[in-house]
């Protein structure tokens, strides 16, 4: 999938009322080890706070690898439209990196970015590219791990916001489709998960979610991350701040990776919108063809998208069992390559997708410790210890 042409993304910072991230992110771009001196646009929104503006306004002394520029926006656009208003720049200069500013980005971020454009150069079906690595699946509220595929990417259909790159054809896609989907239905389309069809209008990312289950598409992942989420307070969606969305970044002194990306075609390991595994080693494992059973490892889909098929693999609770596994190799769709016997203490069964029932699976003591990797009894420590120190400050 490599092309002759050579891309050099521009890289955009959206920006509003928090310089002190603003100028942790520009001293992470400081430590970049690029070719060429790339195009670094820092695009404040209407209203923002002077210390945002002076953050900027260094930021041309203290990257002198890039060719730095401010654009200041007469009004406030709001995070979705200003997000998509810097989306509009990969159509002018053939690709675009944006960077919101409460990221931290890898050395290597543009060389991978670069790396993974022309790798992917004309890929229908891959609609953007992440330089974040995932650990944690928002629509469960718990950990994700991505079964490794002997590549330096993967496919998975959400979008990310965390580092992310688009081509002038990604981005020119997904705009054609979002200007025609205005009549789409995305509240009751239970192909996207129910937090995402429940993110405010002010998000454009669960537009983004829609358009990839509604065109089959997908961005590509690292298994290396190259950038990390800060999460700090005063986010337009994140108001308090959060460790959940870090995640691991390597040394930067080091040599440097050597990246073998996965070909499109190869679809060993995927994952679809619920981050539930939908690659060849699912269907492999449980002998049942793709469009025959749905994946629900995590519990979290809906009924009405389970019963679209006539099994259902899943943690939630069932009538009765075909088949049942353990909940105990990582990552979770180790566990289908072990049939586990006997039915009644699997934690994951197959079943009729119309013998399973609604609700959720209970959090209990194997549950907690697998997806958490702390012994519960640590937890029960640390609980009685807090409200030891509670009641003596009364």
């Amino acid at each position: 999938m490599r092309s002759s042409e050579r891309h050099f993304p521009i890289i955009a910072i959206p920006a509003f009322d928090r310089p002190g991230s603003l100028q942790r992110l520009l001293n992470s771009l400081s430590t970049s080890r690029h070719e060429g001196r790339p195009e670094l646009i820092i695009s404040i929104d209407g209203g923002a706070p002077s210390g945002t503006y002076e953050v900027a306004e260094s930021a041309s002394d203290n990257l002198p690898n890039f060719d730095v520029s401010i654009h200041k926006e007469p009004h406030n656009l709001g995070l979705k439209r200003h997000i998509l208003k810097l989306g509009n720049l990969a159509e002018l200069h053939g690709s675009v990196i944006v960077l919101e500013d409460d990221l931290v980005v890898d050395p290597f971020f543009y060389n991978f970015a670069v790396t993974c454009l022309e790798f992917y150069d004309g890929a229908e079906e891959i609609a953007g590219h992440a330089l974040y690595s995932p650990s944690f699946n928002e629509t469960a509220s718990l950990p994700f791990t991505p079964m490794a595929n002997g590549f330096a990417s993967y496919f998975m259909q959400v979008p990310c916001s965390w580092g992310q790159c688009w081509s002038a054809a990604q981005w020119r896609n997904f705009k054609s489709w979002l200007e025609e989907s205005v009549k789409l239905e995305l509240a009751n389309d239970f192909r996207v998960p129910p937090n995402v069809r429940a993110w405010p209008e002010t998000s454009w990312k669960k537009h983004f979610a829609h358009y990839l289950v509604e065109r089959n598409l997908y961005f590509t992942y690292p298994y290396l991350s190259y950038s990390t989420n800060c999460s700090p307070a005063g986010g337009t969606h994140i108001k308090r701040e959060i460790s959940l969305l870090q995640v691991p970044l390597a040394s930067p002194r080091r040599v440097k990776d050597r990246w073998q990306m996965c070909p499109v075609s190869y679809r060993e390991v995927t994952y679809d919108a619920y981050m539930e595994a939908s690659g060849k080693f699912v269907f492999r494992s449980l002998g049942i063809e793709r469009n025959d059973v749905a994946i629900d490892l995590y519990g979290t889909k809906p009924l009405e998208l389970l019963q679209r098929h006539e099994w259902a693999v899943t943690s939630k609770p069932s009538k009765r069992a075909n088949r049942s596994f353990p909940l105990q190799f990582k990552p979770v769709e180790l566990n289908l390559a072990f049939q586990f016997a006997p039915l009644e203490e699997g934690k994951i069964a197959l079943a009729k997708s119309s013998d399973v029932q609604k609700s959720r699976p209970p959090i209990d003591l194997q549950r907690f410790e697998y997806w958490t990797n702390v012994k519960w009894s640590l937890v029960r420590v640390m609980a009685l210890a807090r409200a030891a120190v509670n009641a003596l400050g009364r």
